[in-house]
């Protein structure tokens, strides 16, 4: 269907002229398609809603589970190798695919309410009234009514008997389609109310998931690498704020829920082994083999919590760095004389 079809459509005019039955049975079976038309429009634009919506994964039970893919946002650009597969060192070429993959994920996350986007970026407030609901309530025509369409007619015979006969079938099928028409406009509007100006149960549990991940990765027991956050869950809350509020930094609150989701998946495969080493005890081989593999895994947890400290340690300069220059602005504007 059409969505820009009828626009500004006058049926009420159409049929003031219609004096053949010809011509109102001609307006009757175009406003039955265009009720047709509204209602599956209806359907796809309640779906295109919907699939808006971040889908969030559950926790990982493993470190090596692949993310729940997201269109749109770019795929890690891995670096070319040598003939004999070991990895070589980056040449100028290899410079714009690199910059390219930044620059496409940047752009794409950014891109407003839809699926590609992190996932804590979606915020309906405001954006999703009217949104579908008005191009449907401009494309819904004024209600007609059949006397409209099949008034002014009688003692008819022959052919112009039959022509009636089918006008008069289309206006009853008619009836229930301008009910299911007008339920799905409003349904769509009732969808999009529904959807703005609150967060989705899903991504507030998925934001309270990142905040416990955040604070876990600056607990005492990991290298300190001089960061000055202090790891407090308050200070780590306004900095998931200025990723999720700051358009700019779309792409940096994608790699933390990347980041966040792996380091979740490294904690539940840890108690895993953890319960496991308990019945390996007894059997030296079995132990050994678990425990080299516990190694490997707390140190995989231990770069995931240095990148996790990385973005947040940036966010928090960037924040430092415009208070300062806030701060060395209003100085200055005190020492202006003609103000």
């Amino acid at each position: 269907p059409d969505r820009s079809a009828g626009r500004g459509d006058d049926w009420a005019s159409a049929l003031a002229g219609a004096t053949t039955l010809g011509q109102r049975l001609e307006i009757a079976e175009q406003l039955e398609t265009r009720l047709k038309d509204v209602i599956a429009l209806a359907k796809d634009s309640e779906k295109e809603l919907e699939k808006g919506l971040p889908k969030v994964p559950p926790p990982r039970k493993t470190a090596n589970n692949p993310a729940e893919l997201r269109a749109g946002l770019p795929k890690r650009v891995e670096r070319k190798k040598n003939k004999d597969g070991s990895p070589r060192m980056d040449s100028w070429d290899d410079m714009g695919e690199l910059s390219s993959g930044w620059s496409k994920g940047q752009k794409d996350a950014d891109s407003g309410f839809g699926r590609n986007q992190p996932i804590l970026s979606c915020d309906t407030s405001g954006r999703l009234l009217g949104l579908y609901s008005s191009e449907l309530a401009a494309i819904l025509p004024a209600r007609v009514y059949p006397a409209q369409l099949t008034g002014g007619f009688a003692d008819l015979r022959g052919d112009e008997a039959l022509l009636l006969q089918r006008l008069e079938n289309i206006v009853e099928n008619m009836e229930p389609l301008w009910l299911t028409a007008e339920a799905s406009v409003a349904a769509v509007e009732a969808t999009e109310r529904r959807l703005t100006g609150e967060r989705p149960a899903s991504v507030a549990e998925f934001r309270e998931r990142m905040l416990q991940a955040m604070v876990f990765a600056h607990r005492e027991e990991f290298e300190d690498y001089g960061e000055r956050l202090t790891g407090s869950r308050e200070e780590l809350e306004g900095v998931l704020d200025a990723l999720i509020q700051e358009r700019g930094l779309r792409f940096q609150l994608a790699s933390l829920e990347e980041f966040v989701m792996e380091l979740e998946g490294c904690r539940n495969e840890l108690a895993k082994m953890e319960k496991q080493a308990e019945a390996l005890r007894d059997k030296r081989d079995g132990f050994a083999s678990l425990q080299s593999q516990a190694e490997s895994l707390l140190e995989r947890q231990q770069r995931i919590v240095s990148d996790i400290r990385t973005i947040c340690q940036t966010v928090q300069d960037s924040a430092d760095m415009q208070a300062a220059f806030k701060s060395v602005g209003d100085a200055l504007a005190g020492l202006n004389p003609f103000r």
